[in-house]
């Protein structure tokens, strides 16, 4: 892996992978998350992907071996990621010798240089994010977990609401895309490719105001709400909040601690809460590293919301005074560094996995992720735990008019 910073507020990172056909760049903006602005820069990486004429964008995709372009956005932390991804096959499968990366560069500064935003295209996007915004409202599991992080610390969706994205204009889009010119930091993810050009003239690099890589941490607050939909099965989702941030000494004990308790089939929620005292269909927990948020996400019978909330409170407490077992601490250390040593199996995954890093100064390979884990200690963990406070407390109940099964 090489790491480069060519200009204010950007980063480089090429990583060889010799083993895969195929060659990708992945270029991603961080943009502050504010509420009430967020759709305005989520549609934005949409529209590029788009180019300013589909068909022939599709031609010069088809010319380069079946090359793909692809958008995402996501939240890292309080930041707005912004993704743009260019796949194609490696150039030592070009049939006729085609400079593939050449081809690429001039593909994604096409893109990215001075892009047409349309009526039409905006039309088109805002239907596809609207309708992807509410599919997530619609899984009843992902929205309870949305609506533990909007209580725990205010946590804004990438996607912004349907409303904002609804009123979208191409004013709104403009600004949006001016100010990711100007103030985001950029990632410039290279997979599999050797000389690849950067996609912006260094000139554009040298007046880009640098923003830093500094995210505020949140204010947790204490909440408890309960909520009714037509549901068969209720979601309880219990937030807690940590100091323990990305960067800290404690952040792989907590990682670690998280997996304990309930980031695998092995861990403590499962085998304890879920199999042995039958009170939930899925019991889980997740450690957020970059916000210091914990959420422990059951499935259970309305009935039963406050014994499930009961076991789950007690699970923590037994690792803050180091009731388990070796084996079971073991058994989370395994299931976390396969995990790691998974992600290199897909260029995709590995690509996620670099992306997650973006605003760490250190950035780590799977390999050395799963050596700091190794290293993490019986009294680490224990300690890491002692540091969550439960905060919030959220179920989404039935309302009795459920007429089919989710």
């Amino acid at each position: 892996m090489d790491i480069t910073s060519p200009g204010l507020g950007v980063r480089v990172l090429r990583l060889p992978q010799p083993s895969f056909p195929t060659a990708r760049v992945t270029l991603t903006w961080l943009c502050p998350l504010r509420a009430g602005q967020a759709a305005r820069s989520a549609i934005v990486p949409f529209l590029l992907a788009r180019g300013d004429d589909f068909t022939a964008l599709q031609r010069r995709l088809n010319r380069l071996y079946g090359a793909r372009v692809s958008a995402d956005v996501g939240r890292i932390g309080g930041m707005q990621a912004l993704s743009l991804t260019l796949s194609s096959v490696h150039r030592r499968f070009a049939l006729h010798g085609e400079d593939i990366e050449a081809e690429m560069t001039a593909l994604l500064q096409s893109l990215t240089a001075e892009p047409v935003f349309t009526e039409e295209a905006l039309a088109v996007e805002k239907r596809c994010l609207y309708e992807r915004r509410l599919a997530e409202f619609n899984e009843k599991r992902v929205y309870a977990r949305q609506r533990a992080e909007e209580l725990l610390y205010g946590a804004v969706h990438p996607l912004g609401e349907a409303e904002e994205i609804g009123a979208l204009t191409l004013a709104d889009v403009c600004a949006a895309w001016e100010r990711m010119q100007s103030t985001a930091q950029i990632q410039l993810l290279l997979q599999n490719v050797d000389a690849l050009t950067l996609p912006f003239p260094a000139a554009a690099l040298s007046a880009r105001a640098d923003t830093g890589t500094a995210d505020t941490p949140p204010v947790f607050k204490k909440n408890t709400v309960s909520e009714r939909m037509p549901v068969h099965q209720s979601k309880l989702v219990l937030g807690f909040g940590s100091p323990v941030r990305v960067g800290q000494p404690l952040t792989w004990p907590m990682r670690l601690m998280a997996m304990l308790w309930g980031g695998s089939p092995q861990s403590l929620l499962f085998m304890n809460v879920r199999e042995k005292m039958s009170l939930c269909y899925y019991c889980l927990a997740a450690y957020d590293r970059h916000t210091g948020a914990l959420l422990a996400e059951c499935g259970v019978d309305e009935a039963q919301v406050d014994a499930a909330k009961a076991a789950v409170l007690h699970e923590l407490a037994c690792i803050q005074q180091g009731d388990f077992s070796d084996e079971d601490l073991e058994n989370a250390r395994r299931a976390l560094c396969n995990a790691f040593a998974g992600v290199a199996d897909a260029q995709a995954d590995l690509a996620a996995f670099y992306v997650g890093q973006s605003l760490q100064k250190e950035i780590l390979t799977p390999g050395q992720a799963a050596a700091a884990i190794e290293a993490v200690t019986r009294s680490e963990v224990i300690e890491a735990a002692g540091t969550v406070t439960h905060y919030v407390t959220y179920a989404l109940l039935p309302d009795g008019t459920a007429d089919a099964d989710e």
